[in-house]
């Protein structure tokens, strides 16, 4: 048992003892558009990072124009540089809800998927960064429709894959 122990510390030795390096940030483009966001992040090593955003949106425009959303996206990353500085390539998964109202329809449902990003940050100082991001990918949707007047009239069930951008931010990022 001991030895068990000892072998799964030495392991993970690296992969824990380097981890010193977190970061909060939040989406700027995303927080334009009413959304509410956070994003938590884990220095692995010098080239790794792990992502967990999380989107929330529950605000109705008017005339039930709305956006409303609970997302999350969380991934890695792979810096070319080291973690936190310059060019980065990044994969995530991604799920949610969704409660979407901006034409003749609303949609209401769920989305699972995996994406790919390219991205890059720039350090402002020790402390703060700005970054900016493009990803795309796949995701699997199921919805119901309903036409977009409050109470609208329903529509039918639908299943869908989909295929298109899945990140746009231009973030600012604390580092501690």
């Amino acid at each position: 048992m001991k030895r068990t122990l000892i072998i799964c510390l030495l392991v993970l030795a690296p992969v824990l003892c380097s981890a010193q390096k977190y970061g909060v940030r939040t989406n700027i483009i995303g927080m334009a558009t009413g959304s509410l966001n956070i994003e938590a992040s884990l220095t692995l090593s010098n080239k790794w990072t792990l992502h967990l955003p999380v989107s929330y949106n529950p605000f109705v425009v008017r005339d039930n124009i709305k956006v409303k959303h609970l997302l999350t996206q969380p991934g890695a990353r792979w810096w070319l540089w080291h973690s936190y500085a310059g060019l980065f390539i990044g994969a995530q998964a991604i799920g949610g809800k969704y409660n979407i109202a901006v034409t003749d329809y609303r949609y209401q449902g769920w989305a699972a998927g995996m994406g790919v990003s390219s991205g890059y940050a720039w350090m402002v100082t020790s402390k703060w960064n700005i970054e900016a991001e493009v990803g795309a990918g796949g995701w699997y949707s199921e919805y119901d429709k309903y036409q977009r007047p409050l109470c609208g009239e329903y529509e039918g069930s639908f299943k869908k894959i989909l295929y298109g951008p899945t990140r746009a931010s231009i973030s600012l990022m604390f580092i501690f």
